[in-house]
């Protein structure tokens, strides 16, 4: 029953953050400013992501994956800190560090 309560009060708290988010209206500069940003962020943005969503979360999926490939959280931010975020990612992936989603 608390799980459902739980569920229910964060659809609940989209539902309104969806109100705020159609009244804001922005200007194609506002918009590329953002990306900009974010693009310019996203090597912490992602080590910020990981941290907490795979390291600090015994339910994630990553988690054990990058355990066998022995790769713990500092090793992460030195590869992304060195590599790169993409090359850190493509690293990752030729280790069988990666999830498939099956449609079928």
């Amino acid at each position: 029953m608390n799980e459902l309560i739980r569920e229910i009060r964060s659809y609940l708290h989209f539902l309104f953050g969806l109100r705020g988010f159609f009244k804001t209206v922005l200007t194609l500069k506002q918009a590329e400013q953002i990306v900009r940003h974010r693009f310019q962020q996203r090597e912490k943005n992602f080590l910020c992501l990981a941290e907490k969503a795979i390291f600090e979360n015994p339910r994630s999926p990553y988690r054990p994956l990058l355990k066998i490939a022995g790769c713990e959280f500092g090793d992460l931010r030195q590869m992304v800190q060195t590599r790169g975020l993409e090359k850190t990612l493509d690293e990752l992936r030729k280790n069988d560090v990666y999830i498939t989603f099956d449609s079928g």
